[in-house]
Parts: C-alpha cells; structure tokens; sequence
C-alpha cells in the first residue's frame, strides 16, 4: 500500500508542475490585459463622454460596449487564473500530505 501511494504521488508531480506553469503563464497574461483594460477604458470614457456631447449616442454604445467586451474578456481569465490555481493547490496537497 505504501509503495503504491509513492508511485501515485511521484506521478502527480509532473501534472503539478504542468499546472504550475499554466497557472503563471495564464497570470501573467491576465495581469498584462488588466493593465491593457484600464488604459482602454480610461479613453474610451473620455470618447463616450465626446460622442454623448456631440450627439452621436450610437458611437456611444459602441465605445461603452467595448468596455464591456473587454471587461468579460478580463474576468474569463481571471476565472481560469483562479481555477488553475485552486487545481494546483490541490494536487500539491495531494503529493504532500496524499489527502
């Protein structure tokens, strides 16, 4: 039984370090489009505000749903950042304490 359990978790390492480096890369990535959606919707508001003022509501729309866009776009990858995190942190339980 106990050379069993050894076997298991020497196997589980490589899939801890697969997530392990998924789980940065999706990170870092995530990071880079945050800091990319708040420049973009700093100056997209600035263009709505123009658009509004001018009269031209369907560029607007336009402007506000590409905030929109990349604000779902945002929160897809954080979801996944999120989930390959949780998956990491469960596999390394697993080779460590093997609950």
């Amino acid at each position: 039984m106990f050379v069993l359990r050894l076997i298991g978790k020497i196997l589980l390492i490589p899939v801890w370090l697969i997530l392990a480096i998924a789980w940065v890369m999706v990170h870092i990535a995530v990071f880079a489009f945050s800091v990319f959606h708040g420049f973009w919707k700093a100056f997209f508001v600035i263009m709505a505000i123009l658009a509004v003022a001018f009269g031209l509501y369907q560029n607007a729309l336009i402007f506000v749903a590409s905030i929109a866009m990349t604000f779902f776009i945002v929160f897809a990858g954080a979801l996944i950042d999120v989930l390959l995190e949780t998956a990491r942190k469960s596999v390394g339980r697993m080779i460590v304490c093997g609950c």
